[in-house]
């Protein structure tokens, strides 16, 4: 029986097992790629007129953060296959040009809802 055992857990060890990704995982990093495109367009959009340099360096830090997360499910994708979902961008779904809508506490606010 010892031996029966022994032979079972070496087995074990060579046994290779790496699950794709769940359904819900799939979901779940495809909303938080879309959701962090969203984050960063509103974030590059609030850095062209924020006043308050304190606020301007925690949004900074906020978009590098989310571009890396971005890069990571992007990474993550492409290793399993997928394409990547639509998100929003700064060439086409943002005008860095048009004028100021909210005010730097709207910007402190918003970074804390996220």
């Amino acid at each position: 029986m010892k031996q029966k055992y022994e032979e079972l857990n070496m087995a074990s060890d060579h046994v290779m097992h790496s699950p794709g990704l769940t359904s819900s995982e799939i979901a779940n990093l495809w909303n938080n790629y879309f959701d962090g495109t969203v984050i960063k367009c509103f974030l590059s959009s609030f850095l062209t007129n924020v006043e308050d340099r304190d606020i301007q360096s925690l949004l900074e830090e906020n978009l590098t953060i989310f571009g890396q997360r971005e890069r990571i499910i992007t990474e993550i994708f492409q290793k399993e296959g997928f394409s990547l979902p639509l998100g929003c961008s700064d060439n086409t779904d943002l005008d860095l040009k048009a004028p100021r809508l909210y005010s730097d506490y709207f910007y402190m606010q918003y970074m804390k809802c996220i």
